[in-house]
């Protein structure tokens, strides 16, 4: 949550329950150097891509504040 709040992108691998990450940059132990260093090199050249991940980021981030911490702490799922 931390990184997209701060307006920033991610670029990590997916958790098993992976449902709704498409603000992160999927990159993952299976890739080779080469396949993770030209995805990381789309995103920085091409902007737009870029810019609707980190919107993406945003968006789901924006919905975690303190009082959401909270009422999850005292009322677990």
């Amino acid at each position: 949550i931390e990184i997209p709040m701060c307006n920033s992108v991610i670029a990590a691998d997916l958790p098993l329950d992976a449902d709704n990450y498409d603000y992160v940059i999927n990159i993952d132990n299976s890739m080779t150097d080469n396949e993770i260093i030209n995805k990381l090199t789309y995103y920085l050249e091409n902007e737009d891509e870029y810019e609707k991940k980190r919107e993406l980021g945003l968006e789901f981030s924006s919905k975690y504040f303190q009082e959401k911490y909270g009422q999850n702490l005292l009322n677990p799922v």
